[in-house]
Parts: structure tokens; sequence; C-alpha cells
């Protein structure tokens, strides 16, 4: 007769992990770049099922970075409830041919676990791509055509 050990099975330190990585994915997907514009325009959206207070989150667009409670909005409430977008009006570090824009939590802005949603656009390899590479929230290679000044880039609702 095998004597049962005190300490956890394979199956279930697996399902421990798993349930480790299901709560940060969801935390960090609750959360994106809805859309944005090079006149300074950036929407954060709420796609979660809880209220999150985003004024300690950070824009990226390196080397610029501004906490979301510094900013100007021209609608909604750092208070995001389910659904709800926030509009910021003065992020005026976009520019439309070519660049990148990161959502993190915190100002850790080398750290994979800070970042929450990332894009880049006219070509590929930007400064935080790695970053969102790491946290898996975004693919080597990947990027956004560019666009015109009086256009956006608008968030599908699929990646």
């Amino acid at each position: 007769m095998k004597k049962l050990l005190p300490h956890m099975s394979l199956l279930t330190r697996c399902l421990a992990i798993l349930l480790v990585l299901t709560v940060v994915n969801t935390a960090k997907g609750q959360i994106v770049i809805n859309e944005l514009g090079e006149s300074g325009n950036v929407e954060i959206k709420n796609q979660g099922s809880t209220m999150v207070n985003v004024g300690s989150y950070w824009l990226c667009v390196f080397p610029s970075y501004r906490q979301i409670s510094s900013l100007s909005l021209d609608c909604g409430s750092m208070l995001l409830q389910p659904g709800d977008i926030l509009s910021i009006n003065d992020f005026n570090f976009i520019t439309a041919a070519d660049g990148e824009l990161g959502l993190y939590m915190t100002n850790s802005f080398s750290d994979p676990s800070a970042i929450i949603d990332y894009v880049e656009w006219g070509s590929t390899g930007h400064q935080r791509s790695a970053t969102a590479v790491a946290a898996g929230i975004w693919t080597t290679g990947d990027f956004v055509a560019a666009f015109d000044a009086d256009q956006s880039i608008a968030y599908s609702g699929s990646g």
C-alpha cells in the first residue's frame, strides 16, 4: 500500500498554475485600447465584468509615458464599469505613419507582467513590442497599416 503524501499531486499543481494563468490573462484582457488617433485621442474600454479604476494605469509611446490620471478626459470616468469607454484627448505622442502604443498597469515598462494591451502600426519591432510578445499579448512581426491624420486605429474585438 502506498502512503498518501501531504503534498499536492502533480495534477493539483498543474490546475493551480492554470488557475493563476487564467486570472492573469483575464485581468490583462479586461482593459483594452479601444481606439487611437494622431490628434492625441485614445479610448480605453473595460470589456470585463467588473469595475476597474484605470487612473493608475500608464500609456506608453516610447519614449513618452503618461499616467492616465494626469491626462485630460473627453468623456467617461477613470472608474470604468463593464462596457464603459474612457476617452482621453491629450496624449499627443502618436504619429499616424509609424508607432506603437502600450497600456500598462504599472510604470515598469519593460516588465511583461505590467503591460496589458499593445498595438504597433506602420512597421514592426518598436521599442516595447518585445515586452508585449513576452506578455503573450502581441505576435512578433505583426503590425497594423499606417493611417492618415484624419483616421484612427480601432479595436475590432477579436485582437
